[in-house]
């Protein structure tokens, strides 16, 4: 099966990979205006105009939202219907030694997509959705969804392992539950039944062939994973080889420059091949089905050898495209007007002190960060005990870091202060201790800056007004920022202290963020990042920082988004990483803005 799947993939190559960038350019730009206005439109009704922690709720209760949310599924499964059933369409007639203009593919993408239209073929939708992790039909598309899990949950997913486990599980179940209807997209396009009957057919043509089909493809994944894992080692070696003849062996910012665009083009030949290959060894196995099926099937699409365009449907194509075009270059070159094309090195925060090599949010994490010199910042959490001491820690329940079943905001600090929080972390920091926040202003001032994250809860004595008397008293108002995910906490900082610098935490960022008033900067979670959300918000005067980065990988993309800070765990990795990035822009921020699909949602300011 994987030679004949190779086979179809070569037949109608050319014709294969006109389609795949054809219509992967046409779906980026119609998909990425529709979900616009769709997006706008929503905030709109719900009375928003942008979208983050604190009004989240709100935008939920809006019927529009949830209007706008089915809109815009229905738009991505038509586009990826059009992909689906073009490549479908390509790789049955390559099957039967036919050949296949890139109109020809057009047309029955398009005519399937339409199907999927009629209430009766619904639950199709459903069925891509689930399917899409297998098919990667995502980075083929480039639809402005940019599907990508956060950094910071992706991190705690790996770290506790019980959620890994139930993830990979629900991937199981998923393909499990799903496996009988593995041919139903190709029933479906090709003999034109509605989808339940495709899916019924399905069944009964795989019907005692499952763990055949399970085991033929898992070992066509197995083998496309290593070529590409073999092409991409091969690369690197050759690219390494050249970088060093043309640059010399000593010039290593260059090799590794040179070796990242290798990897980058690999990537992307992968991104457009991969789900090409996933269509056609599908398109092979529907072949076997129906040919040693009972009742053998001439596909109705295979009937069509001529396919004609009537020149009233190629004029309103023509307008749509035209008018998604305006639209989108005039959202995209405003969003770059607005940005700082220099580039610079954006400064470290170190996340809860050096994290990495002493207990959170302690006296050893705060020096070792001040020692190692690496750091332009110190962020910290605060809380506030029973008798009104700022404690800095991040969570309220103690269990984690001292093993002991209470809460900060039940005991006084002098309480607190007998919990050992270093032990859990390393018998070297065992009798450290939670400090307060006066503790780690007097050990940071003049040596680093701190940027003091409040947790509020409703227990509460004025916090905030607190913090801002502290700050004062300290004569730390140019060392200090204050920053939360609560917006009403930051409101009641400014209220204390209009002059003290506020910055907002946002786990995402759509709408117009720039122009929240109560917030001086913005910290914004770092798969939320784009060059054009962070060009608008320098517009506005406003810094940017990126939370919380532990990934070497994912610090070039922020570099060249033009983030002004990096919150990290580990400040040692992100100086070495920084040092050796690329601040020069051109053809490898290019191939970066292609692999990296922008959220353009959160560009534009809907």
């Amino acid at each position: 099966m994987i030679r004949e799947t190779f086979a179809r993939l070569s037949f109608n190559f050319k014709t294969l990979i006109l389609f795949v960038v054809i219509d992967s350019f046409l779906s980026w730009i119609i998909v990425t205006v529709a979900t616009y206005l769709l997006s706008q439109l929503s905030l709109k009704a719900a009375g928003l105009y942008y979208l983050a922690n604190d009004n989240f709720l709100r935008y939920l209760r809006s019927p529009v939202s949830w209007v706008t949310f089915i809109a815009c599924l229905i738009v991505v499964g038509y586009i990826q219907m059009i992909q689906i059933g073009g490549m479908i369409r390509i790789f049955y007639a390559s099957g039967e030694k036919q050949k296949i203009g890139v109109g020809q593919a057009f047309y029955f993408g398009i005519d399937s997509a339409n199907q999927t239209l009629k209430p009766v073929n619904w639950s199709i939708f459903l069925f891509m959705i689930l399917m899409l992790p297998y098919l990667g039909l995502f980075s083929l598309s480039n639809v402005s969804f940019s599907v990508a899990v956060p950094g910071f949950l992706r991190e705690y997913l790996l770290t506790h392992r019980i959620w890994t486990i139930i993830y990979v599980a629900s991937l199981i179940t998923v393909f499990v539950f799903t496996v009988r209807w593995m041919v139903s997209l190709h029933i479906f396009v090709l003999e034109r039944r509605t989808y339940r009957k495709s899916k019924r057919r399905s069944i009964d043509l795989g019907k005692h062939r499952y763990i055949e089909a399970v085991i033929s493809a898992a070992i066509a994944a197995i083998v496309w994973i290593a070529l590409f894992y073999i092409a991409g080692i091969l690369a690197e070696t050759f690219t390494t080889i050249g970088a060093k003849s043309i640059y010399g062996a000593d010039n290593v910012m260059m090799i590794e420059r040179s070796r990242n665009i290798a990897e980058m083009i690999i990537t992307i030949v992968n991104m457009f091949l991969t789900p090409c290959f996933c269509i056609a060894f599908l398109s092979v196995l529907f072949g076997k089905y129906n040919e040693s099926a009972d009742e053998k099937t001439v596909p109705v699409a295979y009937q069509r050898t001529e396919v004609y365009f009537s020149r009233k449907s190629i004029a309103a194509f023509a307008c749509l495209f035209a008018a998604c075009c305006t639209i989108y270059a005039s959202l995209y070159f405003s969003g770059r007007a607005m940005h700082n094309t220099d580039m610079h090195r954006p400064e470290i925060v170190a996340h809860k002190g050096d994290s990495i090599r002493a207990p959170e949010n302690t006296i050893p994490a705060f020096e070792a960060a001040i020692q190692e010199g690496l750091s332009q910042w110190i962020e910290l959490d605060v809380r506030q005990s029973a008798d009104g001491v700022i404690v800095v820690c991040h969570d309220d329940k103690l269990k984690k870091l001292t093993g002991v079943n209470a809460y900060i905001h039940d005991l006084t600090y002098d309480q607190i202060a007998l919990l050992d929080a270093g032990a859990w972390f390393d018998e070297r920091f065992a009798g450290t201790h939670l400090c307060t926040l006066v503790d780690a202003m007097d050990l940071c001032k003049g040596k680093i800056r701190l940027q003091i994250e409040l947790k509020p809860t409703k227990y509460d004595q004025d916090m905030e007004k607190e913090i801002v008397r502290l700050i004062e008293e300290k004569g730390m108002k140019d060392e200090c920022v204050v920053t939360s995910l609560s917006a009403a906490a930051l409101q009641r900082i400014k209220e204390a202290d209009p002059e003290v610098i506020t910055v907002y935490n946002l786990a995402a960022a759509n709408g117009d963020v720039a122009a929240i008033p109560f917030a001086d900067w913005l910290a914004v979670e770092e798969s939320n990042i784009t060059e054009e959300l962070v060009g608008r918000i320098h517009a506005k005067d406003k810094r940017v920082y990126a939370w919380i980065v532990n990934d070497a990988e994912d610090v070039q993309r922020l570099i060249d988004c033009g983030v002004d800070g990096i919150l990290t765990d580990d400040p040692i990795m992100m100086d070495y990483v920084l040092t050796n990035a690329d601040y020069s822009g051109g053809f490898a921020k290019t191939l970066r803005s292609i692999i990296e699909t922008p959220n353009f949602m959160l560009q534009f300011g809907f």
